[in-house]
């Protein structure tokens, strides 16, 4: 039972317990909340997710044909390129799919998201992006400087960037649609991925990992990926990982490129991991800071009375 006395302890105690909550919100540091690893599973149609400790398990195995492209929304929705039958699939964080998309895909693959929330889709079939509002909506975003897109990536600055499979070709297109050539690496270039500092990696069948600074000067980042890589990701720790498909394993590089078997080829769960991606973790609500500051200014001034 509560007694007078125990109130007033919790009156005088409750500024303090409520201040020191909104620092350890502030100050936990992102490191310190899971990343979780999504892959999708081309060779056996599923999406299979990783802890940070490398232990997997199906995350989603219906609605599903030869899944590729991978990008979550702000609000950790899962959207998955359903290359083999032209649709995209959206899967709530519990795991529950529906049909998010099926007018003007063919073959699509690489996914990408921007700022507003609209989805870039690369349609690996017809050589067009096409673009998706949060309320499902399509219309084409580019037609040209395109040879069977791959991997779709953003800078911060809201640029588009695509891999061109066919040609070799890194192309650019402005928040407007104009397109340019950022890179001709003259390979085969698959998955895309930033760094926090701009730098574009680039995924290939040839060589292994390209990395190009944001003036588009490129060099060999890592030539022993030999089993065919392809999706590409980092974590908020800055370490990337890529998905190889030969081997259907996970490959882990630290930012000093240093390289580890995430998920290792033997007894791999993986059949022909294709696009991967990460959960976002987000930050703790402005909202709910705001609360805990005005309720212990509350009790505060309550106090004082």
């Amino acid at each position: 039972m509560l007694t007078i006395e125990g109130f007033e302890i919790i009156q005088q105690r409750a500024p303090i317990v409520a201040l020191t909550l909104a620092a350890l919100l502030l100050t936990t540091s992102a490191s310190s909340r899971a990343d979780i690893l999504y892959v999708s599973n081309w060779g056996n149609n599923t999406i299979e997710q990783f802890t940070p400790q490398g232990v997997g398990s199906v995350f989603a195995n219906t609605g599903l044909d030869q899944p590729g492209g991978l990008a979550f929304d702000t609000t950790g929705n899962l959207y998955v390129a359903n290359y083999g039958d032209n649709t995209i699939e959206k899967f709530t964080p519990g795991g529950v799919g529906s049909v998010f998309a099926t007018a003007g895909l063919s073959s699509p693959y690489g996914l990408a998201f921007d700022t507003a929330g609209n989805l870039y889709v690369a349609n690996y079939g017809n050589n067009t992006i096409e673009k998706f509002t949060p309320g499902g909506v399509g219309s084409v975003f580019a037609t040209t400087g395109l040879s069977s897109p791959y991997g779709l990536a953003f800078d911060t600055a809201g640029n588009l960037y695509v891999a061109n499979y066919g040609d070799g070709i890194i192309e650019e297109f402005t928040p407007g649609g104009v397109g340019s050539v950022f890179a001709n690496e003259g390979g085969t270039p698959h998955a895309l991925a930033f760094d926090s500092s701009g730098n574009l990696y680039v995924s290939e069948e040839q060589n292994g990992l390209l990395e190009y600074t944001p003036q588009g000067v490129g060099h060999v980042y890592a030539k022993n990926v030999t089993f065919n890589p392809d999706g590409l990701a980092f974590d908020r720790a800055g370490n990337l990982y890529v998905a190889c498909v030969g081997d259907a394993a996970i490959l882990k590089f630290t930012p000093q490129g240093n390289s580890s078997a995430f998920v290792a080829p033997l007894n791999s769960p993986l059949s022909a991991p294709t696009f991967i991606a990460f959960q976002p973790v987000p930050e703790p609500s402005t909202w709910a800071m705001v609360g805990v500051g005005l309720s212990a200014l509350l009790v505060f001034r309550r106090r004082k009375a």
